[in-house]
């Protein structure tokens, strides 16, 4: 019976170390920009959220001054563009 109820708290302890310390899976924060245009990008791009979000990023550094759904616009043109040739 001690050592059933020492297994327990031992299975207990591990769960407990475990959730405590595991690494947690957070999505890449997204730009703002209009959610059917970040689904579309998000969309091209195969699902690579980091990506899209790398692309807007650098777009913004690129043409400074502009609203953010027009960086969002301007990169899924750019893609769509460089698809075609």
């Amino acid at each position: 019976m001690e050592i059933l109820l020492g297994l327990v708290a031992l299975v207990a302890l591990s769960l407990w170390v475990y959730r405590r310390f595991r690494k947690k899976r957070t999505r890449p924060r997204l730009p703002k920009g209009k959610p059917h245009l970040q689904r579309e990008l998000v969309r091209l791009l195969g699902g690579d959220e980091a990506a899209a979000s790398r692309l807007v990023e650098r777009e913004k550094v690129r043409n400074p001054g502009h609203g953010e759904d027009w960086y969002w616009d301007k990169v899924i043109y750019n893609l769509k563009r460089d698809r075609r040739s």
